[in-house]
């Protein structure tokens, strides 16, 4: 199947997204051709672009050269901070699964995957599902001691602020700041 047609109509209403000056952590991988918003574009593992393809990691969780780190957690928030929700969604499920799905650190990626779920819902106006996602990952954010948490070195109370200070809209959709230890390290 040509996807030529879909990535065109998808990308349209986001071009301006795109135009930002948006930094990427991980700018050696490309995007994906389009963004998968279900009911408008092929499915990419069933017959998409990562057809025959599973996103798994091993290893740690810690910011070093580990593929887990630089191939998952920071090319999903590039995924995520351009609207890529569904895929950004793929990879940190992939990293929640290494982790043991336990702990403060499984449910900060949780709540990031409850985020993409929302994000996804919205791009498929289906505003007050997407709404309920992001509802229930700011409860899981609220319940976490971020400060003890070594996971994830982005600006925890920004994201929280901005999902609770605005209606959300895919124009305006939060977007994932790394601190700066973080950018020393990579």
């Amino acid at each position: 199947m040509h996807y030529n047609k879909f990535y065109s109509a998808l990308q349209s209403p986001l071009k301006s997204l795109q135009s930002q000056s948006m930094k990427r952590y991980i700018p050696e991988i490309d995007f994906p051709p389009y963004r998968f918003i279900p009911g408008k574009a092929p499915h990419p593992e069933k017959e998409g672009y990562m057809k025959g393809h599973k996103i798994e990691f091993s290893g740690t969780w810690e910011p070093s050269n580990s593929s887990a780190w630089k191939n998952g957690w920071l090319y999903a928030v590039d995924l995520f901070n351009a609207n890529y929700f569904w895929e950004s969604h793929v990879y940190w499920e992939a990293l929640w699964n290494m982790i043991g799905r336990k702990g403060d650190q499984a449910n900060i990626l949780k709540a990031l995957i409850k985020i993409a779920a929302g994000g996804v819902k919205i791009q498929m106006s289906q505003q007050e599902i997407g709404e309920g996602h992001i509802k229930r990952a700011i409860e899981l954010l609220s319940e976490i001691n971020l400060n003890e948490v070594s996971l994830s070195y982005f600006d925890h109370s920004a994201l929280l602020k901005s999902l609770n200070n605005k209606e959300i809209t895919i124009n305006q959709f939060p977007k994932i700041q790394l601190n700066e230890e973080l950018t020393k390290i990579i």
